[in-house]
């Protein structure tokens, strides 16, 4: 590593009213020289940007088996307080919480796969269950008493991050892609991506792009599928949007 500078720092006392005010904590400042820190030789440094996941604590998750106890967690039902007997804002409030849990299980599980591609094997093969949770939240069974004014607070948004899981799973990973996409899973992102208020500029749309080339290898199928998708009469939206972009003869011809 290169070498610390210790820099200054400041720690004053203040009065207030003749009151003596206990000092801030001291904070030391290090500078570090760029030109003598090669953060490949850090222990643990992610090489694939700073902004991604530490490949090296992903794979020690893995060996601890976290991915089991996230996959467990998508069988949370979120509404299942809403048939137990509490009040109906108890219902909300513990709606809300369990929404909060798998959200957070969500994100991590993102952040598992994430450029490592036997995370991405692990997690993918969950899909059906990662399926159940795209698009919007699912509203529960209203028991009879349950009042009319609170179920505006029963939302169906934001929804989960589902859908980025599988994204992630697929990018730069050439073998889930050419051989594990089901068929249905373009129609799924085709209706998804026909909810959305501009399709044109959907994340959803990276899974269309990363099916049809992964690391930059035309998988034939995948575009296949993908065209006749966006081309489908079911998803008109869709479709416009394709046409006012490219058109279809355009589309149709490209490789």
């Amino acid at each position: 590593a290169g070498p610390l500078t210790r820099g200054n720092s400041t720690n004053q006392m203040l009065s207030n009213s003749g009151r003596r005010i206990l000092p801030d904590p001291v904070e030391t400042k290090y500078e570090v020289s760029d030109s003598t820190v090669d953060k490949n030789e850090v222990p643990g440094h992610s090489t694939a940007g700073d902004d991604g996941p530490n490949e090296q604590h992903q794979n020690i998750l893995r060996a601890l088996s976290l991915h089991s106890a996230l996959i467990a967690g998508l069988n949370i039902n979120y509404n299942i307080s809403f048939e137990a007997i509490s009040s109906p804002e108890n219902k909300i409030k513990s709606r809300n919480n369990l929404l909060d849990c798998l959200r957070s299980n969500v994100d991590v599980l993102v952040d598992f796969v994430r450029g490592n591609s036997e995370n991405q094997l692990i997690v993918f093969k969950q899909l059906p269950r990662l399926k159940k949770l795209l698009g919007k939240l699912s509203l529960p069974d209203w028991p009879k008493d349950f009042p009319e004014d609170l179920k505006g607070q029963v939302r169906q948004e934001p929804k989960l991050d589902a859908d980025g899981v599988i994204i992630e799973c697929l990018r730069n990973n050439e073998y889930l892609c050419a051989e594990k996409i089901p068929r249905s899973l373009f129609e799924i992102f085709g209706q998804l991506l026909e909810q959305e208020a501009d399709p044109s500029t959907s994340p959803l749309l990276q899974f269309f792009e990363i099916g049809c080339v992964p690391l930059e290898l035309a998988q034939y199928r995948n575009q296949q599928s993908t065209i006749e998708v966006l081309l489908s009469d079911r998803l008109p939206r869709v479709k416009a949007c394709v046409q006012s972009i490219v058109g279809i003869g355009e589309l149709c011809v490209a490789p």
